[in-house]
């Protein structure tokens, strides 16, 4: 999206302000001209806006599974150390869908609950969730590592 705004005004140093231009949020705005060019009393500025993208949420710790017996939803781990750790025997706990109550270990992500051995005729779906409880699909979870992703099982 392109927005125009015609005329600025200089202090006659090559500084130039303009407020309330037609498309533009409101706000002072204010640039120099370069070295070079003549300072004019009257400037045409063509501002554009590009959309942004959306970081890569950044993951400091995920929960991993470390015993068949274990009902909860993990042990704490550094994100950092978390890719050896599986390579070690360690597991992503299952995203299962709905809410446990709190409790100890009770790990409740957006509308999941982390399980480390959960039902056996619960399936993987190919989806995946990160510790808010966001979705993703397999393509991001790879491009993770699998580090900070959980999946899903219905």
């Amino acid at each position: 999206m392109l927005w125009r705004a015609e005329c600025f005004v200089t202090n006659g140093s090559g500084d130039y302000s303009f407020s309330g231009a037609v498309g533009l949020p409101n706000g002072v705005y204010s640039f120099r001209s370069v070295a070079g060019v003549t300072s004019s009393p009257c400037v045409l500025l063509t501002v554009g806006v590009v959309a942004a993208v959306d970081p890569v949420p950044q993951t400091d710790h995920m929960y991993l599974c470390y015993s068949k017996w274990e009902q909860d939803g993990g042990m704490v781990v550094d994100a950092k150390d978390a890719a050896a750790d599986m390579k070690s025997g360690m597991w992503a706990p299952s995203a299962v869908k709905g809410n446990l109550p709190d409790g100890p270990g009770v790990e409740n992500m957006g509308a999941y609950h982390l399980s480390c051995n959960p039902d056996p005729s619960l399936k993987p779906t190919g989806g995946y969730i990160d510790n808010i409880g966001e979705q993703f699909d397999a393509a991001y979870a790879a491009s993770t590592g699998f580090v900070g992703v959980y999946p899903v099982v219905a």
